[in-house]
């Protein structure tokens, strides 16, 4: 939000610089001039600072996919992810997301399967563990 907020400021600076030729249609990422920018910008920016940096590519749509996988792997709550992603309804994110849903509820019963699993045997000693 930091880098945002200075972004912002940067932009405001020159909003003021520009004077009437700055064209405001109240977005964060525009052309120089305030006017939006073209939707794939950010994606060849992206693209651009990969290939710059010897980062293998993967597009924004990609990131976001990760995003929230990686939020549903950290047992993070459907409402919360559904509106981390802007989504209007969290329908629209179990149904996007439901593979992944679905392998975070796998392992949460093989983890507590594991944990209540009197049967072990200790492999030293072939005695039952103690839980």
């Amino acid at each position: 939000m930091d880098l945002l907020r200075e972004y912002k400021a940067e932009q405001d600076e020159e909003r003021i610089k520009l004077g009437t030729k700055w064209q405001d249609y109240d977005r964060l990422f525009v052309k120089w001039d305030g006017r939006p920018m073209n939707n794939n910008t950010p994606y060849f920016w992206l693209k651009e600072f990969c290939e710059e940096n010897n980062f293998r590519f993967c597009d924004i749509h990609s990131l976001r996919h990760f995003y929230a996988s990686a939020l549903i792997n950290e047992g993070v709550d459907a409402a919360t992810v559904s509106g981390a992603l802007g989504h209007s309804t969290i329908t629209t994110t179990t149904s996007i997301y439901c593979h992944v849903f679905n392998q975070a509820q796998a392992r949460a019963g093989d983890a507590i399967a594991s944990v209540l699993d009197f049967k072990k045997h200790d492999t030293d000693k072939g005695q039952p563990e103690a839980v």
